[in-house]
């Protein structure tokens, strides 16, 4: 039975040595969420228990994992993603190769690689740029966007393409510039010609912000494993 003090008092003060934290007290009538939120305590009301976690905490192991996959896609699952899209809800012309990030059969993910310019010397890899890399709102946070990036980036190059990618978006140029396989080749500011349309999301270019530039390499890899697996941390 529910020890009536713990019904009526503040929530269990912590172990020693334990750092203390503002408590939150999360009210769920699902019990699905117990693993995920790890909470120190649980009230269940159904079963009229008090249940005191803290001591597991050493030996908790996450059961449930989250298990993701890139597949080609069309242009038909844009229209699911580009209202996600910091720039522009429209893809690119020319020549695209489209990838889906998957957890199950539940698209999650999206990116494009485009070809900008006339492929004219057939000695070298045709380029393509990686653009148009959204993550659903219901799954950001996890680090998804710069390892799906990364994987669908290594495919397109395994295909015998060189990958670029240029980006105005912070957030995009600080997880570039921190992964090990893309290497910072430029960075602009245009000015003055605005190229692929206005900032009505309508174009795939801006001006008059900072413009960065990288290159796919991909010898910096880590060496190729199962699909990506694991837990948001």
């Amino acid at each position: 039975m529910t020890p009536p003090s713990r019904l009526t008092n503040q929530p269990p003060k912590p172990l020693h040595g334990e750092q203390t934290l503002t408590p939150v007290v999360l009210a769920s009538c699902h019990y699905d969420v117990i693993e995920w939120l790890d909470p120190d305590w649980i009230i269940d009301c159904n079963k009229m228990q008090f249940i005191d976690r803290r001591r597991l905490r050493p030996d908790f192991v996450r059961k449930e994992k989250l298990q993701f996959d890139i597949r080609e896609v069309d242009r038909t699952t844009w229209r699911y993603f580009s209202k996600y899209h910091y720039l522009s809800d429209r893809l690119p012309g020319g020549f695209i190769k489209m990838f889906g990030l998957f957890c199950g059969e539940d698209q999650v993910g999206f990116v494009c690689f485009a070809n900008y310019t006339p492929y004219v010397n057939k000695k070298v890899r045709m380029i393509l740029h990686m653009n148009r890399l959204v993550i659903h709102p219901d799954y950001v946070g996890f680090g998804l966007g710069i390892r799906f990036g990364n994987e669908a980036s290594r495919i397109v190059w395994d295909r015998g393409y060189k990958v670029m990618s240029k980006f105005s978006s912070t957030p995009v140029y600080k997880a570039m510039n921190s992964s090990a396989c893309w290497r910072l080749k430029n960075v602009a500011r245009p000015h003055k010609t605005a190229v692929g349309g206005s900032m009505e999301r309508r174009g795939g270019f801006r001006t008059d912000v900072k413009i960065y530039s990288f290159e796919f390499i991909a010898a910096r890899m880590p060496k190729k494993r199962g699909p990506p697996e694991g837990s948001p941390n």
